[in-house]
């Protein structure tokens, strides 16, 4: 992400704005590739991000959802503040709801009114952030609770395939049908037993204690 349409005078006057705060990734070889700035209203209980940019030769690589994790879990764990505010432009909107922003806002406006800038042509948008998560950690959770999913099927579930005897009889009195209801089958066949609902229990606890 890029800031277009923003002079150059702008965008300095902001990050070196006492008000503002600046978030970079800085790479060995290239320097700065990357940063948030945002400002802080900490009695009103938000941050605004003023703007995001990566660089055109790092895009499409994580890092803007590197830096907005870290942000995120910054300031949960040091400022605790859980709302991110934004105006984005038409090109940012993807970005900005990939890393769980909304244009249906969280925090009541009487907080943030008159406290942030209004952008003619932009979005406002917002985050509300979970004190309970690692952001800098999601990805990997996701991953975890899928394989958990995964793991919890097979156990209820052993067999992928499902027979039922007779079953060639079910589908000749319908018609030339594809599908069936299980309504239309014994109900037996689909019963899960007392060992099957102990493991979904067990599966149900560990997702509870995921993060």
């Amino acid at each position: 992400m890029q800031l277009p349409c923003m002079p150059k005078e702008y965008v300095t006057r902001l990050v070196f704005d006492y008000r503002h705060k600046n978030l970079v990734i800085v790479k060995k070889e290239s320097g700065v590739i990357g940063g948030i700035c945002f400002r802080q209203f900490p009695t009103q209980g938000f941050i605004e991000i003023v703007f995001c940019a990566v660089t055109a030769a790092e895009q499409v690589k994580g890092y803007g959802t590197h830096m907005m994790n870290h942000l995120k879990d910054y300031h949960i764990r040091v400022c605790h503040i859980y709302h991110f505010l934004t105006y984005a432009d038409e090109n940012a909107i993807g970005y900005f709801k990939k890393q769980g922003f909304s244009e249906e806002l969280a925090i009541d406006p009487k907080f943030y009114r008159g406290f942030i800038k209004d952008y003619e042509g932009a979005t406002l948008m917002g985050c509300q952030l979970h004190p309970g998560i690692v952001y800098k950690n999601f990805a990997n959770s996701l991953k975890c609770l899928h394989r958990l999913y995964q793991n919890a099927v097979k156990e209820c579930f052993l067999d992928e395939v499902k027979r039922c005897a007779g079953a060639e009889s079910i589908f000749q009195r319908h018609g030339k049908v594809s599908f069936l209801r299980f309504g239309y089958f014994p109900s037996n066949v689909f019963c899960m037993s007392d060992e099957n609902h102990a493991s979904l229990g067990i599966f149900l606890i560990q997702l509870l204690h995921i993060s």
